[in-house]
Formats: structure tokens, sequence, C-alpha cells
């Protein structure tokens, strides 16, 4: 039997939605690999706030990390119940799913994630795989009904070739039809080691979610936060103008619900176009109306950058525009900082696949900010067992954009490709670097 190591968008919380000391710890303990102290701390926070879906996910997170994958499942069927527009949760349940041979349940979960946001690379990709494991069986199942069908057993062979040419990971297809096992592994943080669990990390869907959420419950400070510092309202002689308003029509009713639905996200480089149905309640109105939200990557997370009717709102030309309006001497040094960065990263990413750990802590600065509360000293640890623990690593970066930031700071997002023994993973990252002793190292990363 050959396993395939599927692709679990990986989501390192779908959203802050409050400082609530169980959230916090609970997200430590994940951070630790405490997956029993993490799921203590989140049936706390559900046992208190049943219909919390962030806390929900990553309880289904801490279980798939652990290895309880039915439990996982079971979570994640909750969820999907409860947040149906959730493509994420729709993702890791097909992957979860396959994990435990399911193939055709597997194929049912990523079709409904892919109906919700057809741009979801991770989800597209596990399909993909799932065919592949669908198609195996078939022709395995074809060949061994009629002895003669060359043709058939051919087919099967050529995938099995396939599957052994494509890094030996196998695709969950068993040898026979009771012994599927599609060997989803689950993960959140990079492809640090095999056992973890999932999923996207902030997205444009789970920032729209959580600035309806922060409205329900009417937290003022939760729900202006997912606004951008450039945020542009609509109606008011100043932002400072239309945050006093929201404040107040945010606060004052005894109670509001406020529900999506028909969601539809579109992408564009840095920004994204959430169109959808909003259903506003309170004490003394309701209302349905169509909604548009444009949102902008941040280093903080997607934040909303205009507000309306579906009509009235469009990317704006920073979105489309290529960042280069500059004279010719000044892009000639944007460029030549932007290859300089590229080669930091690309240093980076070799030092980590040769599991040269003090190559791969050197690209990090003294000044480096380790997320949580952990100290430099215990993060860099952590990553010295994680770099040389497994028999091999595999690192490749793709897609990387350069820009500059604040002070002497830039900003670089890519694609991460990360693959060792028995585990692989994709996800969109991060970083912050500065210029220190001649070259770009780096201080924030997520």
């Amino acid at each position: 039997m050959q396993t395939r190591r599927f692709v679990l968008a990986v989501v390192l919380g779908i959203g802050v939605s409050t400082a609530h000391a169980d959230m916090q710890a609970a997200r430590q303990a994940l951070s630790d690999s405490d997956y029993t102290q993490a799921v203590e701390q989140l049936e706390a926070v559900l046992a208190e706030r049943p219909d919390d879906s962030e806390a929900r996910f990553l309880k289904g997170l801490a279980l798939a990390r652990s290895g309880d994958t039915q439990a996982a499942i079971s979570v994640f069927e909750e969820l999907t119940e409860q947040r149906t527009d959730m493509a994420e949760a729709w993702n890791n349940l097909g992957v979860l799913r396959a994990r435990r041979g399911s193939l055709t349940d597997a194929r049912d979960a990523l079709q409904r994630a892919i109906r919700i946001d057809p741009k979801h690379g991770p989800a597209q990709e596990n399909l993909g795989d799932i065919y592949v494991a669908l198609a195996r069986e078939a022709y395995g199942r074809a060949g061994d009904l009629e002895e003669d069908n060359a043709i058939a057993r051919a087919k099967r062979e050529q995938l099995a070739a396939f599957i052994d040419n494509a890094g030996g990971s196998g695709i969950g297809a068993a040898d026979t039809p009771g012994d599927a096992d599609a060997g989803a592994t689950p993960n959140a943080e990079g492809g640090d080691s095999a056992d973890r669990a999932v999923v996207d990390a902030d997205t444009p869907a789970a920032a729209v979610q959580r600035w309806a959420d922060a409205w329900s419950a009417q937290d003022v400070a939760a729900y202006l936060g997912v606004y951008a510092e450039d945020f542009v309202p609509a109606e008011a002689d100043s932002r400072a103008a239309w945050a006093a308003e929201r404040r107040e029509r945010v606060s004052s009713p005894a109670r509001i619900e406020v529900s999506l639905g028909d969601t539809r996200i579109e992408r564009r480089g840095d920004q994204a176009l959430a169109r959808f149905e909003q259903r506003y309640r309170s004490d003394t109105y309701q209302d349905v109306e169509a909604k548009a939200l444009l949102l902008t990557e941040t280093d903080d997370g997607w934040r909303i950058l205009r507000e309306g009717a579906p009509d009235a709102i469009e990317f704006t030309a920073a979105g489309d525009a290529m960042p280069s309006r500059e004279d010719e001497r000044t892009r000639a040094s944007a460029d030549a900082v932007a290859a300089e960065v590229r080669t930091a990263l690309d240093n980076w990413a070799e030092a980590w696949s040769d599991q040269d750990v003090q190559g791969y802590l050197n690209a990090y600065s003294d000044n480096f900010e380790p997320a949580g509360d952990r100290s430099r000293a215990a993060w860099a640890e952590a990553r010295r067992e994680r770099v040389r623990s497994p028999d091999r690593i595999r690192v490749e970066l793709d897609d990387i954009r350069v820009t500059r930031g604040a002070d002497d700071t830039v900003r670089a997002r890519f694609e991460q490709h990360y693959e060792s023994e028995g585990y692989s993973d994709r996800e969109r990252k991060q970083v912050t670097l500065e210029r220190e002793d001649g070259g770009w190292r780096i201080i924030r990363e997520s």
C-alpha cells in the first residue's frame, strides 16, 4: 500500500477574536506541541462560547496533530454544520476522511470547499490527488475482475509509476479497495515535523467572518480592528467621525446578530474582494442586504480597505498596478534590494534543506521576535531540534515578492514548499527583514 501526503490548508488561527486567556493559552500549547493542554483550554472556551468557530477549528487542529483522526473528523463535521461557508474546514475534513480511507467522502468535502472558494489551492490539489487515488482503485478493480483486461492493468501501472516519480509519496489508493489509506499528515507551521496539523494562515474569508463575529459580539475594539488604517469610509467627514459613529451603532443595541451567506471572494495581488449577503438583526431592527468588502493584506493580516454595495466596490489601482512608477535610479535601487533579499531567502532555504543549523539560524537577526512569549534562546533551541531531526529535508521557495517597509526593512511574501520523510506541505509565508552587517536578516515571520 502506498500513501499520499495531502496538503491541509495552513490556518494558524482563523483570526484573533478576543484576547481571551484560554485562547492565548491554547495557542501557546499548540505552538509547544502540547495537544492535550490545547484541547483542554479550547474545551473551556467552547463551554463558555459554544458558537466560537475559531476555538472549534483549533480544537480539530489539535486533535489532528495528536493523531486522533476520528475525533478531529467529528469536530470538523460539527464545524462545517456550524459554519457551512468555511472552505478551510471542508478542506481539512476532506483530508482527514482521506486519511481514514474514505475517498468518496473526502472527494465530496473537497468539492464543497472548492465551491465555496474556487481559488483554494490546497483543496484543488487535494481533490486532484483524490481523483488519482480513485482512478487507480478503479483500474485495479477492472484488472481483477477481467483477467484479460491488459489495458486496465497497464493504466494502473502507469499511475503507480507516475506516483513513484512524483517524489515517492504514493497517492492514497491501496492495493485492494478495502485497504485504502490516504495518509493525510496535518500540519500548521511550515512543516517542522510530521504529525502536525493543517490549514491557511489569516485568509480573507477568515477576516470577513472575524468582522461579522466581532459585530455580533458587540466587541467594538475587535470590530474596528478588522479595518485597515487607511480605510476610506463611504459616507463620513473623516475616518475618526466614521469610527465614532460605528462605536455608537455597534455598542448601543441590547443584542446584535450578524450572519453572512453566499460568500464569494476574488483575489488579486495583495487585495481580495468579498461579496456576500448580510443578514442583520438587533432588538429593534433587522434587514438583509447585499454587501461587498475590499480587503488588503497587511503585516497584521487581512484588513478592510473599502465597504459598500457590491456594484460600488472594486479593486483599487494598487491591486493591479506594478510597483514601479519611480524614476530609473529609484527603480534600479529597488530592484537591487529585491535581488539581495531573494538571495538571502534562497540561502536560508538552502541551509534548511542541508540541515545546516548554524547557517539556518544565521539567517535570523539577533533582533528576531519569535511568536508568542517565547524567548529567542528558547526558539533557537527548538529550531535546532526541528532542523536537524528529520533524515532529510527539502525546502523550496516560489513567487517571492519583495516590498519596502518602514525604516530600513523589507517585507517578502512567498510560497514555501517543505518536504521531509513521510510529510510535505505548502503554505504562503511572509517575513520581514532588515539590513544587518551588510546583508538581510529575518526579524519577523508569519
